[in-house]
């Protein structure tokens, strides 16, 4: 391997300390709710149909092979933003690309699958294409101090958390980042759907690894000098070698944010002791870093925090707790929850890139 394969068991960080209440999710799929909020008003007419569909323990792919089969399209004519996890009951939108031909009216699906609206556009649905998913979320069997649970509610509800990048994308086992290094050293030719998993994947570990630095230096909501200030809800930046007040100002407003690296070609993002710091972590991984470079992706940043949008929760029972918050696409409610307790029995969520 290009890295030494204990890196790869690195466990981050959380912002406010191991959590000790213990508790479950998704002991039913209607414990997770996540509802997607796309980025664009429909027009209404156009070459495409846009259709809003609800489902309940259904993967994503199932339901776009599903409306391929029954309008006769090729695969490549249904996209759809962002994946979705089987176990839950999701509100996703497809795109069908169906020029010349009417609106569908009625829609044969799987079991568990029902269409709230089918509209028309003028342009494909990309991955991406979202401006923020909805979630509503409940805790099973959730044992420990709730005046803890409430205090670190409040500190995320304020501050945010880490925006690490979900477990997920790593695969099972973190079997993407091996892959990723076989790829690296031309071990493997897998597909281009698979090759891209394992790019996303080695990129994200770069991030959090980090993000994790920054974390344990308790860095993480705040900017050192030579940091890429990021805008919220933006890919805009500025780098300053020396904080100002002003900027200092704008993070406590969470109207920029510090940021870290999605690795690949491209200028300089970082001067000063930003620079410096996080060339010390990514020292062991410069074979990737190169890699990534060789295989052309293009650097971007991402930023260190995440604040969670109106979240609310209540206590349904003395150990059931539901949140709702709504989050910026490509964020992890996992992120979210593991500040607050530890899964007994973790299950594995996705979201839009």
């Amino acid at each position: 391997m290009i890295i030494n394969p204990d890196e790869l068991q690195t466990i981050f960080p959380c912002a406010y300390g191991e959590p000790s209440a213990t508790g479950r999710l998704r002991v039913k799929p209607e414990d997770f709710f996540v509802e997607e909020k796309l980025s664009f008003e429909p027009d209404g007419e156009g070459e495409h149909v846009l259709v809003f569909v609800e489902k309940r323990e259904r993967n994503t792919d199932e339901i776009a092979r599903s409306l391929s089969r029954q309008f006769g399209l090729r695969n490549m004519d249904v996209s759809y933003a962002g994946m979705k996890d089987r176990r839950a009951v999701t509100r996703q939108w497809f795109s069908l690309y169906m020029p010349g031909k009417p609106t569908p009216e009625t829609f044969e699906l799987p079991e568990g699958v029902s269409v709230i609206k089918a509209t028309r556009h003028g342009r494909k649905l990309k991955k991406g294409g979202l401006k923020a998913n909805h979630f509503v979320l409940r805790i099973q069997d959730l044992q420990g101090d709730k005046a803890d649970i409430e205090q670190r509610l409040q500190l995320i509800s304020t501050k945010g958390v880490p925006n690490y990048f979900g477990e997920q994308r790593f695969g099972r086992g973190r079997n993407n980042l091996q892959q990723a290094d076989k790829l690296f050293q031309k071990q493997i030719r897998p597909k281009r759907h698979q090759q891209g998993l394992y790019l996303s994947a080695a990129r994200s570990w770069l991030f959090n690894l980090v993000l994790s630095e920054r974390v344990r230096q308790n860095n993480w909501n705040q900017g050192i000098n030579g940091d890429a200030f990021i805008f919220d809800d933006s890919l805009k930046y500025f780098i300053e070698d020396k904080i100002t007040q002003e900027t200092e100002i704008r993070l406590h407003d969470f109207e920029i944010h510090s940021s870290g690296p999605l690795w690949g070609r491209g200028q300089d993002f970082l001067c000063a002791d930003a620079l410096i710091l996080e060339e010390q972590i990514l020292m062991p991984y410069k074979g990737w870093q190169e890699a990534l470079e060789r295989m052309g992706l293009k650097q971007m940043r991402r930023s260190f925090r995440l604040l969670p949008q109106d979240m609310q929760h209540d206590w349904l029972a003395e150990d059931v707790l539901e949140l709702r918050f709504t989050l910026s696409r490509g964020s992890y409610a996992t992120s979210v929850m593991r500040e607050i307790f530890i899964d007994k029995g973790w299950q594995i969520e996705t979201t839009s890139p």
